[in-house]
């Protein structure tokens, strides 16, 4: 099953609510300070994260940065070593290059892993998972 086919079958039935995976995600929105899309939490419904060939989106428990031992999902506030845009949070990875929401723009993307710089977006998670063909 594609990252497309998890996210069109959250869309398309009812997920019994998680109490403890709301939490969790609501704890890392406030930690970050970023709303995360309902697209998102719908592929959450379906999939707590999962691979996908060559992309991964990550699940409601935050993935850190080994680096900078930052959570990604709820990375937004900048930190010494990279330049990061606030209202950002990293949803996944593609290839070498990151899955963010840009909660600024209220938009989906593609961006480059050492700056967070956007290079392909889309209106909607299932765009851009089409664009990405996974």
């Amino acid at each position: 099953m594609t990252a497309v086919d998890y996210l069109k079958r959250a869309n398309a039935s009812l997920f019994s609510p998680s109490p403890v995976r709301d939490m969790v995600l609501d704890r890392l929105e406030m930690q970050g300070a970023v709303t995360l899309p309902q697209d998102y939490r719908s592929f959450l419904a379906a999939s707590d994260g999962a691979m996908f060939g060559e992309g991964m989106l990550y699940g409601c428990e935050a993935h850190v940065d080994p680096e900078s031992r930052v959570p990604l999902i709820c990375l937004s506030e900048g930190n010494p070593t990279r330049r990061v845009r606030r209202h950002v949070a990293v949803l996944g990875e593609f290839q070498e290059d990151l899955i963010i929401f840009d909660g600024a723009v209220s938009a989906f993307a593609l961006a480059n892993r050492v700056d967070h710089e956007a290079f392909e977006s889309a209106a909607s998670l299932i765009d851009l998972l089409k664009m990405m063909e996974i």
